[in-house]
């Protein structure tokens, strides 16, 4: 097998065709970590973000805001309650939660995503006056929707007797 010499730019020697693959091949790759790390740490910023616009918009009882965060098509499971379809439908659940007084605090375990879909999930911790009264488990699947992160399904399961151990709390 013959190999033809090729000048790189950075310097003036002339290199085989198996050299020159290499340095391709190992630009290539080194390019693929950095822009795997880049969406990973991309991806956890958008969902840290979509989770914090949640439970603020939810604690604050701000309505509108709870409602933009959804898809008109987007769907809610709990173990407790019919499966939940559609943005109002969704918003009706919230409202009567509400009224029972509670906050969450949601803590972000797990994301994957790509630039259509983000998956989240978590332990989320339902508060009455400060106090801890439960701890579920949420996923939640965001898709993006005319230029915005919104929530498209989203699932919790309640968990008796877990703990989230967390200092200061």
């Amino acid at each position: 097998m013959e190999f033809i010499p090729v000048k790189f730019l950075w310097d003036n020697r002339l290199h085989t065709m198996r050299d020159s693959n290499f340095v391709i091949i190992s630009l290539c790759f080194s390019l693929l970590l950095v822009t795997s790390s880049v969406t990973a740490r991309n991806n956890d910023k958008i969902a840290q973000k979509l989770l914090k616009r949640f439970t603020d918009s939810l604690n604050a009882r701000d309505w509108d805001a709870v409602s933009d965060l959804y898809t008109d098509d987007a769907t809610h499971a709990t173990a407790t309650q019919p499966y939940i379809i559609g943005r109002e439908a969704i918003l009706a659940y919230y409202r009567k939660k509400a009224k029972q007084g509670s906050d969450i605090e949601l803590s972000l375990d797990f994301f994957e995503g790509s630039n259509k879909f983000v998956i989240a999930g978590g332990v989320g911790r339902i508060l009455k006056d400060g106090q801890q009264v439960a701890v579920n488990r949420f996923m939640n699947v965001y898709k993006k929707t005319d230029g915005n992160w919104k929530i498209w399904r989203s699932m919790i399961t309640a968990v008796p007797g877990l703990e989230l151990v967390r200092p200061g709390i």
